[in-house]
């Protein structure tokens, strides 16, 4: 039998079947209004699985010595860099505003199981690469990678929901985001999203690193 090209850790199936049943919701939102009102969800969903991909083939070149600390940089780089649209499907609970009165609770079903799933993933790749961090420059370098790399997401996520810009623009559009980001340093709104969202993901992300390490054969 082939060798998996990635090991696949049991929780990342659960993870998986979170993400099915928050599917499952906008499929039957689609089916019920006969209408491509919020199939945009999908894509997001399925842009929040890309950092945990991204995080575990590290994970497996790692355990089979193949990557050297450069190319692990580069990865934990591109790690981060698409690692902000998992906790963005948070913020896609703003088109509530737009739902029918008749469907408003069906849709805040949908949007919360899908912030649930994308939270949940990017919380998981994050666990993995504090774990690559760890193994590979040490617990002082952990200490301050994760969370800067929790405040940074933040920032990122402010980028996308007000900015509007994609974890792509950073090479197909480089100078103008750049050009943006020093526009908003003095931006109360991104100042405030930034902390928001980098606060509750550092909550979030403890409850995940403290379960781990109650329940290792779970991960």
């Amino acid at each position: 039998m082939k060798k998996q090209i990635i090991e696949i850790p049991q929780t990342t199936y659960l993870l998986a079947l979170l993400s099915v049943a928050a599917l499952i919701l906008l499929l039957g939102r689609l089916l019920a209004t006969d209408s491509w009102t919020g199939i945009f969800l999908a894509w997001n969903l399925f842009l929040a699985w890309i950092p945990l991909w991204v995080v575990l083939l590290l994970r497996n070149k790692v355990q089979r010595q193949a990557i050297s600390k450069s190319i692990l940089v580069v990865g934990l780089g591109l790690w981060l860099l698409f690692f902000p649209n998992a906790p963005y499907l948070i913020t896609d609970l703003i088109h509530l505003k737009e739902s029918p009165d008749n469907l408003i609770w069906y849709d805040a079903l949908l949007g919360f199981t899908m912030a649930m799933a994308g939270l949940f993933t990017g919380m998981y790749s994050v666990l993995w690469a504090h774990r690559l961090v760890l193994k590979t420059w040490g617990q002082t370098t952990t200490l301050i990678a994760i969370p800067s790399s929790l405040l940074l997401s933040g920032y990122g996520i402010y980028l996308g929901r007000f900015g509007r810009w994609n974890s792509w623009d950073v090479i197909s559009d480089p100078l103008a985001l750049c050009k943006y980001v020093v526009r908003s340093v003095h931006n109360p709104l991104a100042v405030q999203t930034t902390l928001a969202f980098s606060f509750v993901m550092l909550l979030v992300y403890a409850v995940f690193y403290l379960f781990s390490k109650k329940s290792v054969k779970v991960f």
